[in-house]
């Protein structure tokens, strides 16, 4: 009974943890699209799972959809950038 009570603390802890990391993670990478001197990057979405970065949202252009991956290539934690942004023309065509 103890030994089964453990593995659902550590269980418990290590979810939160990683919760934790998600977040920070998820923090860093929208605040690097905010720094950004492209203003369309802040508006972007940002979620984190499985060292999966996602990125979500549009943007006026492609180049900017390429400005994205570099915007968060360095963020530790990441090992994967999953760019989900559409490239939508701002003038409705």
């Amino acid at each position: 009974m103890v030994t089964t009570r453990r593995k659902r603390l550590a269980t418990v802890t290590r979810t939160s943890t990683d919760i934790s990391l998600q977040r920070a993670i998820v923090e860093r990478a929208a605040q690097a699209l905010r720094q950004s001197t492209y203003a369309p990057l802040a508006a972007l979405s940002c979620d984190f799972n499985n060292g999966v970065l996602t990125v979500t949202g549009q943007v006026p252009s492609f180049h900017l959809k390429q400005i994205v991956q570099v915007a968060l290539r360095n963020i530790d934690g990441v090992g994967e950038i999953d760019n989900r942004v559409d490239v939508v023309d701002p003038r409705g065509r």
